[in-house]
């Protein structure tokens, strides 16, 4: 499977380091499509880097907004590496352990053009008249960018399963739907809702779709632990200081947190019938944010 990623994204041939995102080597493969002398004699072979497991899957999951690559990834340090190559650019930045997935949007598919271009010539097209149809085609992003959730195994959040009083290998399968879920909800959002955007409100409600698809119901104790937040309210560490903005405590977050949550949980005790099904569930996800930012987020001001 990652031999197939590797043959889309050649930028899975170089390794992380600082600055590489703005290296002449990852610009000409990443931003030209290009096929420098660094990569020429690796391609379709196994990258460098990754370790491989029988376990690892593509897939395809369909939702509101079209059909999602989904990457799971079963070792953790293939699932670094990708995060590094794919969301970071190339840079070596480390992987929180608190971070499990990811919804990475945006990803130029070079393979995709050069497919385009291929049958353009086929078609009787001239020279001449490709820089024209490359300017049609990139016009649309949806011809050649991708957008791909890459899940990893482990525990959901980094919480362990005593801490949501689940058994284990329970926890690490509901861990795997709540991910899945939750990335699809981040790429839903950003579709339909471009231009809403909020860290801790896209994460909360991220959450509230996975927990509901993966144990057919939202537990707000759950939900608050899984961001570091315990029983009693207290802030013991966790998944919330991820998403701090500069100059921003926890405890400047919290009461967003809990009057969001509040909300959720209500939102969806009105909902008994909900399923954890994905037409019924991605539904629940557009409705949520629609009503969060007429009637709740502009009110908690």
């Amino acid at each position: 499977m990652l031999q197939a990623l590797a043959d889309r994204y050649y930028q899975l041939y170089i390794t992380p380091a600082s600055g590489m995102s703005s290296s002449p080597l990852y610009k000409a493969i990443v931003a030209r499509g290009e096929v420098p002398d660094e990569i020429s004699g690796v391609l379709k072979t196994f990258p460098d880097g990754f370790t491989g497991c029988e376990y690892d899957q593509l897939f395809m999951i369909d939702t509101p907004v079209g059909e999602i690559e989904g990457v799971y990834l079963y070792t953790r340090s293939d699932f670094e590496r990708f995060i590094q190559v794919l969301a970071y650019k190339c840079e070596d930045k480390t992987v929180p352990p608190t971070m499990g997935s990811c919804a990475i949007m945006g990803i130029t598919n070079w393979r995709k053009i050069e497919a385009h271009k291929k049958k353009f010539f086929d078609d009787g097209g001239f020279a001449l008249q490709w820089f024209n149809e490359f300017e049609r085609f990139t016009a649309d992003k949806k011809n050649y960018q991708d957008r791909i959730i890459v899940i990893s195994r482990g525990n959901y959040s980094a919480v362990p399963a005593s801490a949501v009083n689940i058994e284990e290998n329970t926890w690490l399968d509901k861990s795997m739907t709540i991910r899945l879920y939750h990335e699809s909800t981040h790429i839903i959002c950003r579709d339909r809702f471009p231009k809403q955007k909020h860290a801790v409100w896209d994460e909360l409600l991220a959450d509230c779709i996975g927990l509901t698809a993966a144990f057919g119901f939202y537990d707000r104790t759950v939900a608050l632990r899984l961001l570091g937040i315990d029983a009693r309210g207290e802030y013991i560490g966790g998944r919330l200081e991820n998403y701090l903005a500069p100059g921003q405590t926890i405890a400047d977050l919290l009461p967003d947190v809990f009057a969001w949550t509040s909300y959720l949980e209500a939102a969806l005790s009105h909902d008994r019938d909900v399923q954890n099904q994905d037409e019924s569930l991605f539904e629940v996800c557009l409705s949520l944010e629609s009503t969060f930012w007429k009637e709740v987020y502009h009110g908690s001001k």
